[in-house]
């Protein structure tokens, strides 16, 4: 897609057309593609926009001229393009580009035509292609047709060439882009210079007063048919015609050298007269070139039909182009000249003929003679578009009709020798195309068998390589299958090997734990014995669900049971030694003595012995102090407190150990069987006074307000207490959190 930085952003919608894309872009417009929204039907719109005149405003839509000093010339030129449209927009033909409509606006002016779908002659013929002799007739005789009507209308195109020839698809040419407008404003402007196309303008194109015609377009269309047959661009018409002026040799090679033995000499001859340097040498009309393409006539009779006077589209009246005489006062001079003449023949008349009668009688025949010929000429122009289209029996039919009017018509005679050898041509032409359809029949047998025989080949090497991939991925596959066996083969035999030492591993451990059992039960350390026998069963357990098949595991879950027993059985036995010593300490008074004991059982296993225990201890202990004179109510409510304390038997107050020294409630009695009575101390509880180590008075545990962060079993252990309810104390690990 092309891009110009002053073009009309995409989208922009004026007169109900939406602009999409830049579909081309010269020196005087742009030409984009857009949809026209009502019909949503697609179009191609021209913007005049001609470079070094008119610009784009910042707005991105106004056109405006660069200065005042070219403001006229575009204004000018703005009226060709208009002119030029308006011509078009009335014009119909299959081969020259349907224009639609005209508009102006953003101060510039916009041709709307049809959009054609295919692609350019130029684009078809990139980089180097040629076409063959009857793609050549199909694209030069349709264009030639559009040229006769444009011509026949009084209008010039001025730049034919392949960019400007669009292929539809269904292989049809149509002519694009007429010049009038350029050619009109590169005349009157002098910004610009002369906008030509090199090798396809003729010399008088490069000229701002050269002579131009019908014969100009002819030389471009036979540029164009040279680029096709040859394959490359014509020369430039200034070098051929400086040696042409010089006497030299024309320094382009003719197409009857360039491309010999491609194509018939006829087609190949009438290119080269169509691209004669001289304006006069060239063929004059369209049909004059399309004759000589056919072969009805010779090179030089094409080129000696008089020439006719069209003009460019919108062309202005002061345009200096002349066709036709090469002057206005030749053509008054030569008036003047044949002037005398025609007197003295008008008086050689009247005498010869008896006067004006002769000479009206004279008049007579001649209009009748003209008449008759006028009839001819039309007889013998249907014969020859019949001819054209290959309709040579209704040429004929023409042909004797204007033999019945003149039969001695030269027209008539060259016309009759035209039909036959243009019927010649048609046979010899339709066989040449049977020859060449039974030769591409032939070509197209022998394509249709290699690519069979390639297909079937193609097919059999497919076969080939799937049967040799399949052999290939079912071997890998066995392979892997194999590999992969033999890998969970290996890793479960090395799973079973390290299963088997682990758990080895496991049962040396567990009799290493039960040695080490043993020697805890030797040394009475009854608590590490019982840690140990209990680590070993777990090693035991946890190398039997290892390796259930492993022998030693098993033997060593055996001996760590058998050991867990054994420990039960001698922990029970000791501690009823305890508490048999305990009893003992207490009947003689040896209170401390029996604490030790009581402790050392409980370690060993709480239960309800170890709490009567306590009780019988607490009463012992509040007996041996009972007559001490220093004891008073402070005391005796500690103790009480201690009492319960250790008999798990808090009334409705919070039990806290914070104001106790770091330890053991049995730390914490020692303390305060130690204390001085009367100490400030023991006047603490008995006053209600902050406790020391403790924010809590006395009176709080009396009243059962908080006591600070503790549960009921670290009591026990003289660790912290949370906060709960006096039921919480109650049970082991209970948290307390309000009073109750």
């Amino acid at each position: 897609m092309l891009d110009r930085q002053d073009a009309l952003r995409p989208g922009t919608v004026l007169e109900g057309y939406r602009f999409e894309h830049i579909l081309g872009a010269g020196g005087f417009g742009i030409t984009y593609y857009a949809t026209e929204e009502l019909l949503e039907r697609a179009v191609a719109i021209k913007e005049f926009l001609p470079n070094g005149v008119a610009h784009r405003e910042k707005d991105g839509q106004t056109v405006r001229p660069l200065s005042s000093s070219v403001a006229r010339d575009f204004a000018w030129g703005l009226g060709r393009f208009r002119d030029e449209a308006r011509t078009l927009v009335a014009f119909t033909h299959p081969n020259i580009v349907p224009v639609l409509r005209y508009f102006e606006a953003n101060g510039t002016g916009y041709l709307v035509m049809a959009f054609e779908k295919g692609q350019s002659l130029g684009q078809l013929l990139h980089p180097d292609k040629t076409l063959d002799e009857e793609e050549i007739r199909e694209i030069a005789f349709p264009l030639l047709d559009g040229l006769k009507a444009i011509h026949a209308r009084g209008f010039l195109h001025r730049d034919i060439k392949p960019d400007n020839i669009f292929i539809r698809e269904d292989g049809t040419p149509v002519l694009l882009d007429f010049g009038a407008a350029r050619q009109a404003i590169t005349q009157r402007s002098r910004s610009l210079t002369a906008i030509v196309t090199p090798g396809y303008a003729p010399a008088e194109q490069y000229e701002s007063s050269g002579e131009q015609g019908a014969w100009s377009d002819v030389y471009a269309l036979g540029g164009v048919l040279y680029r096709c047959a040859v394959g490359e661009r014509p020369l430039e018409a200034p070098a051929r015609m400086a040696a042409h002026y010089r006497g030299r040799t024309d320094p382009m090679r003719p197409a009857c050298q360039a491309a010999a033995g491609r194509m018939s000499p006829v087609i190949l001859a009438a290119i080269d007269a169509a691209l004669a340097v001289d304006g006069q040498a060239r063929p004059q009309t369209a049909d004059a070139f399309a004759a000589l393409l056919r072969g009805e006539v010779a090179p030089t009779a094409a080129t000696a039909a008089p020439r006719a006077t069209p003009r460019a589209v919108g062309r202005p009246e002061t345009s200096t182009i002349v066709v036709g005489e090469s002057s206005a006062a030749t053509r008054r001079a030569s008036r003047r000249a044949k002037w005398p003449w025609a007197v003295a023949a008008a008086v050689v008349l009247m005498l010869m003929g008896g006067g004006y009668y002769g000479y009206a009688e004279y008049r007579a025949r001649q209009e009748h003679a003209a008449v008759i010929k006028r009839q001819v000429d039309d007889h013998v122009a249907k014969a020859r578009a019949a001819m054209t289209d290959g309709r040579f029996d209704e040429a004929d039919r023409h042909l004797d009709d204007a033999g019945k009017i003149d039969s001695a018509s030269p027209e008539l005679a060259t016309a009759r020798k035209s039909l036959v050898d243009a019927r010649e041509q048609a046979a010899a032409e339709a066989r040449r195309r049977a020859a060449e359809a039974e030769r591409k029949a032939k070509e197209e047998a022998a394509r249709r068998k290699a690519e069979e025989d390639r297909r079937k080949a193609d097919e059999a090497k497919r076969r080939a390589e799937e049967d040799a991939k399949r052999r290939a991925e079912d071997e890998r596959r066995r392979a892997e299958e194999d590999a992969r066996r033999k890998s969970d083969e290996d890793a479960k035999r090395r799973g079973d090997e390290a299963a088997a030492r682990r758990a080895a591993e496991l049962a040396e451990g567990v009799r290493q734990r039960i040695r080490d059992a043993r020697t805890a039960l030797g040394a009475r350390r009854h608590l590490d014995a019982k840690r140990t026998a209990d680590t070993a069963r777990a090693a035991a357990d946890l190398a039997v669900s290892a390796h259930p098949n492993s022998a030693e595991a098993a033997a060593a879950q055996r001996e760590a049971r058998a050991l867990q027993e054994e420990v039960r059985s001698a922990m029970a036995e000791y501690r009823a030694a305890l508490l048999t010593r305990a009893r003992q300490a207490l009947e003689a008074k040896r209170l401390d003595e029996a604490k030790r004991a009581i402790d050392e059982a409980e370690q060993l296993e709480p239960g309800a012995d170890i709490a009567a225990l306590r009780r019988d201890h607490a009463a012992a202990l509040e007996r041996s102090t009972g007559d001490d004179a220093g004891a008073n109510s402070a005391q005796r409510l500690v103790r009480e407190f201690l009492r319960k304390v250790n008999a798990r038997e808090p009334e409705n107050g919070f039990c806290s150990t914070t104001g106790w020294p770091r330890g053991s409630p049995a730390i914490y009695v020692q303390w305060l069987e130690s204390a001085v009575v009367g100490s400030t101390k023991i006047n603490t509880f008995k006053s209600g006074a902050d406790c020391q180590y403790d924010r809590v008075t006395a009176v709080s545990y009396r009243a059962g307000r908080k006591c600070v962060r503790y549960v009921w079993s670290a009591c026990q252990r003289g660790k912290n207490c949370g906060r709960g309810t006096a039921e919480a104390c109650k049970q082991p690990g209970g948290n307390w959190d309000t009073k109750n």
